[in-house]
């Protein structure tokens, strides 16, 4: 939905491929678009961080929401953790008379068996696993980023949702933040730091970033991973 506020025409490039179904995700005005790809015969995957998103998303006609907590990596809420929002959404599609109600997806810190299970029993019909699939040895992520995740253990504090990360990097704002692992580039410091919109730390810690990125230096990298990576085994 960021890239669709700035850039409609992006919607009508992707209708013209004739996917089977579209995944759209940071929460718009998703009515239009969910009826126009049910016009064109596709299914619609929404993904959502609060209850009232998944509100809306449901009156809109979606036929799948992805109900994600805070614990997921990359860009996500921060207000809701996956324990609270699945089975609140849960119970209020129970409630519903309409018999078109949407599938519920969960996502965010599902890793192994257990954590599926327990998606399950709070209502989801299916999940959706991010960190644990990157980790994967198909995934094209880079082998120092996976063994990096891994390597984390059972410390839950080990990642560091901020928007701070983005900029970093050199991207503008996002509109949801981001969880990344915490090291010497992106740490509750750095974010202090940074919130008190000092321009030349900024800027140096870009530099840092690029370089590090060239040089592949671990420690001063932005690896995205949620909160569970230290799971995986």
């Amino acid at each position: 939905f960021n890239r669709l506020k700035s850039d409609p025409s992006l919607f009508e490039f992707v209708l013209k491929l004739k996917p089977a179904a579209l995944w759209m995700s940071f929460f718009g005005d998703a009515d239009q678009f969910i009826k126009r790809c049910k016009s064109e015969g596709m299914l619609t995957f929404i993904q959502l961080n609060t209850m009232n998103e998944a509100k809306m998303a449901t009156e809109s006609g979606a036929d799948f929401i992805v109900a994600q907590g805070q614990e997921a990596g990359g860009h996500t809420g921060d207000s809701t953790t996956l324990f609270s929002l699945l089975p609140n959404i849960r119970m209020y599609l129970n409630n519903l008379k309409d018999n078109k109600k949407p599938f519920l997806v969960a996502a965010g810190g599902i890793v192994d068996g257990k954590t599926l299970f327990a998606a399950h029993v709070l209502g989801a019909d299916a999940v959706v696993m991010g960190t644990r699939f990157v980790a994967s040895k198909e995934s094209i992520y880079p082998n120092r980023y996976k063994e990096r995740i891994i390597d984390t253990g059972y410390n839950t504090d080990a990642t560091i949702l901020s928007f701070e990360a983005d900029l970093i990097m050199g991207r503008h704002k996002h509109s949801h933040k981001g969880r990344a692992l915490t090291n010497n580039i992106i740490n509750k410091d750095i974010v202090q730091q940074l919130e008190k919109n000092t321009s030349d730390v900024l800027s140096s810690l870009q530099r840092q970033y690029q370089i590090a990125k060239q040089d592949h230096l671990i420690d001063q990298e932005v690896i995205w991973c949620g909160q569970n990576g230290g799971l995986i085994q």
